[in-house]
């Protein structure tokens, strides 16, 4: 199950961890829930609405879908939720490593990582993902570990606009979910598809996450 049997805050925002057996589903809410607390703060802005419900309908079911099915699965991990260097200390007696401020919830291990893909935080130097995925596996399909790490980002810049109201990462997440809604809905999805899955994998994988291409209006 993903969640935490208490709401956890990351910085001042609670954030939605209600149980869940579904990753897709779990995330979908975790990210609605953060673009509600942007609203809030930022006022509403019917694009990035729009875009936002555009990614839980197309992008989401296929991304994050892909990894629960045709016999693939992924295991809840406890994260920290909010792991940057900030909040991260060392004894300097012991030369111990703390981290600390958690924002924790049982997550797709991958989750972590979406914060270091901000441009202020020094983890988003390549090759601290580059050790991660040394000691941590990417998940399958493995084409779209980064496709995974862009959406993930999403939900941590929806949290720090709600935080600085004003700033550049409410248009950083338009940007984003943008280029995945371009690069999933439609025919796109199933061209992601056939590049993960093969010739040969691409129909079975896309029938199990419930895939149904829109004919074109003529």
């Amino acid at each position: 199950m993903y969640g935490f049997p208490v709401t956890t805050y990351d910085g001042k925002w609670p954030q939605v961890v209600g149980w869940d057996s579904s990753w897709a589903s779990f995330f979908s809410k975790m990210l609605i829930g953060a673009l509600q607390l942007d609203v809030v703060t930022n006022g509403p802005w019917k694009e990035l609405e729009d875009i936002v419900d555009q990614t839980v309908k197309d992008v989401i079911p296929l991304l994050l879908g892909f990894l629960e099915t045709g016999g693939r699965s992924i295991k809840p991990c406890l994260i920290h939720g909010d792991l940057w260097e900030g909040n991260i200390g060392t004894d300097s007696e012991t030369g111990r490593l703390y981290v600390y401020d958690a924002a924790c919830y049982y997550a797709h291990n991958e989750m972590e990582l979406g914060m270091w893909r901000i441009n202020h935080h020094n983890l988003i130097v390549g090759k601290y993902r580059k050790e991660y995925r040394k000691n941590m596996e990417a998940s399958k399909p493995k084409t779209q570990w980064d496709d995974r790490n862009r959406l993930y980002s999403c939900k941590a810049k929806l949290l720090l606009s709600a935080s600085v109201p004003k700033s550049r990462f409410r248009s950083q997440v338009y940007e984003d979910l943008s280029w995945l809604v371009r690069a999933y809905s439609g025919e796109a999805g199933e061209v992601r598809a056939r590049e993960a899955f093969g010739e040969d994998g691409a129909a079975d994988a896309l029938a199990a996450v419930g895939w149904v291409q829109v004919p074109e209006q003529t």
